[in-house]
């Protein structure tokens, strides 16, 4: 059958009937640390790809390497694919546990904190008595709501919990784009 005379969606069929268990076979042999889901995916690929481009196959050579030279080459940049994203997932993850999560709940990424530096992100996050308070149970290490509200005596219910929840993250907030702005534009792994 010639991929010319009949439409690509056929094509492929016939191909994947006739031909993706040998490419399959041999495409795990060569790769034999690939998951066969990936393997099973490059081949259908290179089929689909192959059905609606026949012209790019050379008949002077064999299908079966085509479509495996195919498979393989989808299925490497699958890897390179996965690896890049698996590099990008750590970065954010390692930056927002450092900018967004408990690490930063503390205004100083320093262990002992330049009282001026502390004295001037204070003026600079806390601009009321309420927000001042707040934050330097914050530097104490006093992060929970609850415990906020009952060290600055608003109570135990839920208004109260809600009120110096509302406080906590307002400042967390500030302390974020503070350390955004210091640290300057993010770095782009995406462009070119």
């Amino acid at each position: 059958m010639t991929a010319t005379a009949v439409d690509p969606r056929i094509y492929a069929g016939v191909l994947f009937e006739e031909r993706a268990r040998g490419v399959e076979d041999r495409l795990r042999r060569a790769v034999p640390y690939a998951h066969p889901d990936d393997v099973s995916e490059a081949v259908v690929e290179a089929i689909l790809s192959h059905a609606r481009e026949p012209e790019k196959y050379d008949p002077a050579h064999p299908l079966d390497g085509f479509l495996f030279l195919n498979a393989k080459s989808r299925l490497k940049d699958h890897f390179r694919s996965e690896q890049r994203r698996k590099v990008r997932e750590e970065k954010n993850a390692r930056d927002r546990v450092t900018r967004d999560g408990a690490a930063a709940l503390h205004p100083s990424d320093e262990d002992t904190p330049d009282p001026e530096l502390v004295r001037k992100l204070m003026d600079a996050i806390a601009r009321t008595a309420a927000e001042r308070a707040v934050f330097a149970l914050w530097l104490d290490g006093v992060n929970a709501p609850a415990e906020v509200a009952r060290r600055l005596n608003y109570g135990a219910d839920a208004d109260a919990v809600r009120r110096a929840k509302t406080l906590l993250d307002r400042l967390r907030q500030r302390v974020h784009r503070e350390k955004l702005k210091r640290a300057g534009p993010p770095d782009r792994e995406d462009e070119p």
